[in-house]
């Protein structure tokens, strides 16, 4: 099939991807629930993440804006402040 964004095409594999997946790598949710999710990921071990943002309204910059201006100042503070004493996130 190759690379594509077509959803007529990703549907029949769609179904195939676990929601777990989904969950665990798909950032979504209110700044306190994506700041939240980083941090997790920090904690598992991830240190680099990709941002690629979806804007029902089509504005991908004031999708960035919110991640660097609320996002990333929150998970500062949550590794800063060793939640559940593990990692701290260095985004």
């Amino acid at each position: 099939m190759g690379y594509t964004y077509d959803p007529t095409l990703l549907a029949p594999v769609a179904a195939q991807v676990p929601d777990a997946f989904v969950e665990a790598v798909t950032l979504a949710g209110t700044v306190e629930d994506v700041a939240t999710s980083v941090q997790r990921m920090a904690q598992q071990g991830i240190k680099h993440i990709m941002v690629y943002p979806q804007a029902p309204d089509g504005d991908v910059e004031r999708i960035l804006t919110s991640f660097a201006q609320e996002v990333l100042p929150r998970v500062r503070v949550q590794g800063e402040e060793g939640i559940s004493g593990t990692a701290t996130a260095h985004l």
